[in-house]
């Protein structure tokens, strides 16, 4: 992963792909609470481009522009 942060600096992906839990509904609420649960250890977060298409990605977008988040969105497609 080409970071473009400098080569001092670590970066460690955190995946906010959520397997099936047995027993829990996993509506797009759920996700979405477990994602921004997620987000809130990131010192950055990274939009990829066309982000703005998905509810959950804008309503991830505002949080951490309100929450003042470093934030990076990919415009290239």
């Amino acid at each position: 992963l080409n970071n473009n942060l400098g080569d001092d600096v670590e970066v460690e992906i955190l995946d906010s792909y959520f397997e099936p839990e047995s027993g829990v509904v996993q509506n797009p609420l759920y996700c979405l609470g477990k994602s921004l649960c997620l987000m809130s250890q990131a010192d950055l977060v990274y939009f990829t481009p066309d982000y703005d298409t998905a509810r959950g990605c804008r309503i991830e977008f505002d949080c951490a522009v309100e929450y003042g988040l470093n934030i990076v969105v990919d415009y290239k497609k």
